[in-house]
């Protein structure tokens, strides 16, 4: 039997086709379910390859399954995959996060922890949970410098992510979510900069590092250079190659690498993400997959390797060494962001203008309208587009159209997002 590749799979965490391309020709996939899925998304992936339910079973009767499939590798491309790939991979005796790595990767607290223990900067942080009495966060807060963060311990993409100006706001923040039912702990940490931030010479104030561990090393793929962020902390895009110099490059890849050691990461895929900041770079967060937000293509379009099939290559034990990055174009990802609690739709003649923009390879339509809330994070974009410029100063012209496209709802549109 040939060695198959097995996939925590979370639904809308990878086009299905990119990843079967990715590792067309090298291993059939195995799907592994830890929920049970509605038949139009299960069939697509049993045409595709064997699917192994683990909703409700013991870990040790999932690895059974797979072993009868040939499973010799797992992966997943969802946060919410990661522990189960490692409990699993640990069951089957194949590479995979230890439990206290995948925890690590996942819980924001454990993160911050691991991180301060290797000596990297850390921002002061604290956990709180639900009804914690007001003495004791006024107390916490009184060990935090302001403005401070608040975002859940677990989560993803900026979802529920806020600033506080202080200790008043942070706990008119805190009972306000409380009483809406959010139950989850947050962690609440020192705001890395000033808030909002500033843009650096028109750039973001962040950099997002690709990094592949496979065969005891950790290679670094590309740092992307990113737009700035609008608020409260949403996403707007990202570029290759970053406006970094050759200096800079090197510190920020530094910490990147040293963030994956201080976690304790020794195989797959991490997105990190880097402030920069006057007292050098900062770890933002590592996540423990591949990035979202159009970087993978963006990577292999400027000669670099194809992230789907370096976390595949990973898992099964094998290392990909990455490719010099094209510097012939500057290649983008971009999306248009609508202000927070505003019904917003595209404006008329959106097809208009973005057909007249050179260089573009693809648009793709989240929502044509929409009302965006904190809960979205950075998911709440009418559109991205992709695409290419000459020269770096380019980008600030294509970012500064989108701006022009999102528009007020006409009366009754506008949905609540993502």
């Amino acid at each position: 039997m040939s060695r198959r590749l097995g996939v925590v799979y979370v639904p809308g965490s990878i086009p299905l086709l990119t990843l079967l391309g990715a590792v067309e020709g090298r291993w059939e996939i195995v799907w592994i379910l830890t929920d049970a899925l509605a038949p139009e998304v299960r069939r697509p992936l049993e045409r595709f390859g064997a699917c192994v339910d683990a909703a409700d079973r013991p870990v040790a009767a999932v690895a059974a399954d797979l072993r009868v499939h040939g499973v010799a590798g797992i992966t997943t491309f969802a946060d919410a995959g990661i522990g189960s790939a490692a409990a699993l991979a640990a069951a089957l005796g194949v590479a995979g996060h230890s439990e206290p790595v995948a925890v690590a990767l996942t819980d924001k607290v454990a993160q911050r922890t691991a991180l301060a223990r290797a000596g990297l900067p850390t921002p002061a942080f604290r956990r709180i949970v639900a009804d914690t009495p007001e003495p004791a966060i006024r107390a916490a807060a009184a060990e935090l410098g302001f403005p401070a963060v608040v975002k859940p311990v677990v989560g993803t993409g900026g979802r529920d992510t806020l600033a506080v100006a202080d200790a008043a706001a942070l706990m008119d923040e805190l009972t306000r979510r409380w009483a809406g039912g959010d139950r989850r702990p947050v962690i609440v940490e020192e705001c890395l900069g000033p808030y909002p931030p500033e843009p650096i010479d028109g750039y973001g104030d962040y950099v997002s590092v690709e990094l592949v561990a496979a065969g005891g090393a950790v290679d670094v793929v590309a740092v992307s250079g990113r737009m700035p962020l609008t608020a409260p902390f949403r996403e707007t895009g990202s570029f290759l190659p970053s406006q970094l110099a050759v200096g800079e490059l090197a510190d920020v890849e530094a910490v990147a690498v040293a963030a994956a050691a201080a976690i304790g990461v020794s195989v797959g895929c991490l997105h990190v993400e880097i402030k920069l900041t006057p007292d050098g770079p900062r770890v933002i967060e590592v996540n423990g997959r591949v990035a979202g937000g159009g970087i993978p293509e963006l990577i292999l379009a400027a000669g670099g390797v194809d992230l789907y099939a370096a976390a595949a290559a990973a898992a099964m034990g094998e290392r990909v060494s990455p490719l010099p990055l094209g510097r012939e174009a500057v290649h983008y990802a971009f999306v248009l962001q609508p202000p927070v609690g505003v019904p917003s739709r595209l404006s008329d003649d959106w097809r208009q203008h973005l057909g007249a923009l050179p260089g573009v390879h693809r648009i793709e339509v989240r929502a044509e309208a929409v009302t965006v809330l904190p809960a979205h994070g950075s998911y709440g974009y009418l559109l991205m587009v992709v695409g290419e410029v000459p020269e770096h100063a380019a980008l600030h012209d294509v970012q500064a159209l989108l701006g022009t496209l999102a528009v007020p709802a006409r009366s009754g549109r506008g949905g609540t997002g993502a």
